[in-house]
This record gives C-alpha cells, structure tokens and sequence, in this order.
C-alpha cells in the first residue's frame, strides 16, 4: 500500500521503488496514484466514490491500462459481475 497525497514529484514517487514491486508481480494498492500511473506500466485502475444521496452505496469503476490487462479483463469482470448495476 502506498498513500501518494503528499508528494509533490515523480522523483519522490521514483524513489519509493513502486515501479520495482509493480515488476515482482506482486499486488500493490495506490491511492492518489495519478502522478504515479506513468512509471508504474500496466495497472488496474479503481476509482471508489460516493453515490448522490446514498451513503450506503459507492459507485466502483475500473479500467485497465496497458496490454498485459487485455487477457485479464474478462476475469475481472466475471469477478465483479454479481456486484454490476447497470447506471
């Protein structure tokens, strides 16, 4: 997990070494990852926020970036489906 708020540079974001776990294959959680996207290379992007007038519901979308996501992505879905609302 890394919490990218208050960095200010790619070069802080650099030195963290994300890009490094991000090459292990591992999973890794960013928030505020913006700044980041660029180094990291393929990623899953997930953004949660809140629905108008309902504090009990958050609206989740998710978008592949980069080619290694492409023979994933129906997975992904799959996964997600029995949570889909149609908006």
């Amino acid at each position: 997990h890394a919490d990218l708020y208050r960095l200010d540079r790619l070069g802080e974001v650099t030195d963290l070494g994300l890009h490094e776990m991000v090459e292990e294959s591992g999973v890794m959680l960013v928030e505020w990852g913006d700044m980041a996207a660029e180094i990291l290379g393929a990623h899953l992007e997930v953004f949660i926020s809140r629905m108008p007038d309902q504090d009990d519901q958050r609206k989740i979308v998710l978008t592949a970036n980069g080619q290694t996501w492409t023979p994933r992505w129906e997975r992904v879905l799959s996964a997600f489906a029995p949570w889909q609302v149609e908006m």
